[in-house]
Formats: C-alpha cells, structure tokens, sequence
C-alpha cells in the first residue's frame, strides 16, 4: 500500500444507499430539507470513487502497481459531500456509540455525477475546493490525502468484499464546518494553475438548504 508503518490504518464507515443523493436530470444543485433532529450540518467536500465491473478483492489482492489497481477497479470519479450531525456525533463520542445517528441520515451523501475514468487522475495538480456562499472553505490537491485512492480501496477490499457500483467517499482537506439554512455549498475540481478550468468536466457537487 505505500503506507507509512508509523501512521494509524485508515478507518471508514458506511452510509445506506439511499443516503446517496443526486441532484435532478439537467441540474448541478441539490436543494434538500435541513436534517431533523440537529442543529449543527457540517460539510466535507470529497473525491467519490465509482467502483466498475472490474472490481473485487481477489483483483486487489493480485494487482501490486497501484495505477494498474485503479484501471481495472474505477469505473469513474465523482464530487461529493459527507453531512455530518456534529452535535450528534459529538454526544455519541461522548458515550463511547456508534456514529449512524450522525452520519447515515436521509440525504447525507449529496453527490455529483460519474464521470467515466479508467485512467488515474493527476493527483498533484487536481484542486478539491469546497466553497460556501464563494467563500473557499477547504482547499487542497488530491496528492495531498493522507491515504491515496489506491490504499483506500486496498484496505477496504482486505475488509469487505468490493463490486461494480460502490461508492467511496475518500476523506475530506482541513477546513470543515456548518451550514445554515439558504446556504450555497459547491464543490469542485479544479486543475491548480487555472481553476477556472475543471479536471472532470460538468462534474459539480452542489447543495443548498432550502427554508
């Protein structure tokens, strides 16, 4: 996995499918209802991976060069937000529970569309931004995650058996935080020098908080 043997494993959790939420046909926003039972929404812009046909544990076990991993296990990329409960979350740690409560709510996987891509990405030149009323509020290159897509999805196919069609959200930059009501939450990537222009194009995560 390239791992560095002094860092912690990576940990992961899952939400239900139906958390999974894209906007309707033609559109990049999604306005939603705000979650019931919180007071405190936090955003996590992400890098989703698509899983394709190609896919399984036993293919991760054999495939040693992670590029060639990624070309025979990713159907595509997408955009994506983990909404996260903080309140509940923080009351659940406190008590030593489980986190579902917080995390696998209705919704809580807003997400753009696939975008078809076999090949990797150009990790160090992507910029994953996450943007709240065009105020920039995460910001980094994808070269930057602490565990690269190929460990990510290395380590959970050593755990679960991996197919065609999962979804990972891969973890989220510094910078995480609340969202109100009316609230414009984007998320993008952009190539670095010109961020104008999209790495995966017509690949937007958008949301909104309707009143």
């Amino acid at each position: 996995m390239n791992a560095d043997p002094t860092r912690e494993s990576p940990f992961y959790f899952m939400k239900p499918f139906d958390a999974v939420t894209p906007p309707a046909e033609g559109s990049t926003l999604l306005e939603l209802p705000y979650p019931k039972c919180t007071e405190d929404v936090h955003h996590e812009g992400e890098l989703v991976v698509c899983l394709g046909p190609g896919a399984s544990s036993e293919v991760c076990e054999r495939t040693i060069d992670d590029d060639e991993l990624l070309r025979q296990c990713v159907f595509g990329y997408a955009l994506g937000i983990d909404l996260t409960k903080r309140d509940v979350q923080a009351k659940a740690k406190s008590m030593r529970r489980p986190w579902e409560e917080s995390k696998a709510f209705d919704h809580s996987a807003p997400i753009s569309p696939v975008y078809p891509l076999r090949e990797p990405l150009p990790w160090a030149t992507s910029l994953l931004r996450l943007m709240v009323n065009g105020e920039v509020r995460q910001e980094s290159t994808l070269d930057k995650m602490i565990w690269p897509v190929a460990a990510i999805i290395r380590y959970i196919a050593e755990k679960n058996e991996i197919a065609a069609g999962d979804l990972i959200y891969t973890g989220t930059p510094a910078g995480v935080g609340p969202l109100r009501v009316g609230d414009l939450c984007r998320v993008q990537l952009v190539k670095k020098k010109d961020t104008a222009v999209p790495v995966l194009p017509g690949v937007e995560c958008s949301l909104r908080f309707a009143q």
